[in-house]
């Protein structure tokens, strides 16, 4: 028994002992172990790879690259397509663009700023994207460019391009316009083409902007519709006139010609030209608004016959002209008492010219306008005219205007009715 625990406990001891190290074997090993870790690394690299390029994570991996064929003219007010392939997997592809428009003001360029839209992907897992600018915004030149992003905020974008939009403008070379109602005006209307644009053109007076035609003026185009050539010119001729002679709208009206282009998606209206129309018209005054006039007391008159020295009231019209204003007036008073009459005096009847010119209405018995005399056989003692007070309203009448004003006249004292012959 002693020699069995012997014998173990000896061979224990002999396992326990160092064996001798071998350098070639021990290579050998790492060598094996290095080819299988390569050999597991390229399995896994390899299926990881092969899990990337299906798609399954978005090939966020993958290289972006983008082609373009760019827009370089389209015609106003009409649908752009813009369109790019794109490999890679982007996340987002955006399209930024400005439109200018042609008839832009310095206070509304300012406010221009450029416009962003996604793209849309044209069909599922494709490279072709697309967006249409729509017709409404194509207003004038657009410059434009497209970025592509990914999930890892990676991007490629495009350089700058610019289109070329054709379009139109309507012009005049006079710039103001007077009408009479003897005489018409005609001014001369140039539509313009931009970028070969060659459509054609409605004219019309703007309801919008400006004063629209006044009433008592009429508009007409000659043509109404013009086509220009491509980068060239049409022109048309505006007539303005009167439309009866009995009424005329006076002052200045600042009048917006426009030009009107319809496209199959939208309208197009540019209404870059203003017109300012003057009328010649005039206006008028009276002063004073009252006047008192002595009922006539006559003695030595009836005597010889004859009357004497004239006497009247006189009411001062200040007639305004405002422009080159050329017409005969005709003056008419209503509201005279009975043996009342007047008279107007005045430098001449025809006037041409602007400012302020003043003339006299004299009120006065009949008989002092008519060249009567008196009889010494009718002296009684019946009322000759009323005494009280009288409304008079003073008519001018002239170059398509009728103007009035109404003063007071009042009759006052005592006197007698003489016949006169």
């Amino acid at each position: 028994m002693n020699q069995m625990a012997f014998d173990l406990d000896r061979q224990s001891n002999e396992e326990d002992e160092p064996t001798e190290y071998d350098p070639e074997a021990s290579a050998k090993r790492k060598m094996y172990v290095v080819v299988a870790m390569f050999l597991v690394t390229v399995v896994v690299v390899g299926a990881f790879l092969t899990i990337l390029a299906s798609g399954a994570y978005g090939g966020w991996w993958q290289r972006m690259t983008m082609s373009h064929d760019p827009v370089i003219s389209a015609p106003v007010g009409q649908e752009i397509d813009i369109k790019a392939k794109i490999t890679g997997y982007p996340e987002n592809v955006t399209l930024y663009y400005l439109v200018t428009p042609n008839n832009a003001t310095v206070e509304t360029i300012r406010q221009i700023t450029f416009k962003s839209a996604y793209m849309l992907l044209l069909g599922e897992r494709a490279q072709d994207y697309s967006y249409t600018i729509p017709a409404i915004e194509v207003t004038g030149d657009i410059v434009y460019f497209i970025v592509a992003t990914d999930d890892f905020g990676n991007e490629i974008a495009e350089p700058m391009h610019e289109i070329e939009v054709s379009d139109f403008i309507v012009r005049t070379d006079d710039r103001t316009a007077e009408v009479y109602y003897t005489t018409p005006s005609q001014v001369e209307i140039t539509v313009k083409s931009l970028h070969n644009f060659d459509f054609p053109v409605t004219l019309r007076i703007s309801q919008t902007y400006g004063d629209y035609i006044p009433s008592g003026l009429t508009a007409e185009f000659n043509p109404k519709t013009v086509t220009p050539p491509k980068n060239g010119e049409a022109k048309s001729t505006l007539t303005i006139r009167a439309v009866s002679k009995d009424y005329l709208p006076g002052g200045d009206f600042e009048m917006v010609v426009e030009g009107l282009y319809s496209s199959p998606y939208v309208s197009i209206v540019r209404n870059s030209t203003v017109i300012d129309l003057e009328v010649p018209s005039f206006d008028f005054t009276v002063s004073p608004t009252y006047q008192e006039l002595p009922r006539s007391i006559i003695s030595s008159e009836y005597t010889t016959g004859y009357l004497g020295r004239e006497r009247y009231v006189e009411y001062n019209i200040t007639l305004d002209i405002e422009g080159r204003f050329s017409s005969d007036f005709e003056f008419r008073v209503v509201g005279l008492p009975e043996r009342l009459d007047y008279r107007i005096v005045l430098p001449e009847k025809r006037i041409n010219m602007s400012g302020e010119i003043t003339y006299s209405m004299q009120v006065m018995d009949e008989r002092y306008l008519t060249g009567g005399t008196i009889t010494t056989t009718t002296t009684t003692s019946s009322t000759y005219y009323r005494s009280g007070a009288y409304l008079l309203t003073i008519y001018v009448i002239g170059g398509g205007y009728e103007r009035w004003e109404q003063v007071t006249l009042e009759v006052t004292g005592y006197g007698y009715e003489h016949d006169y012959r």
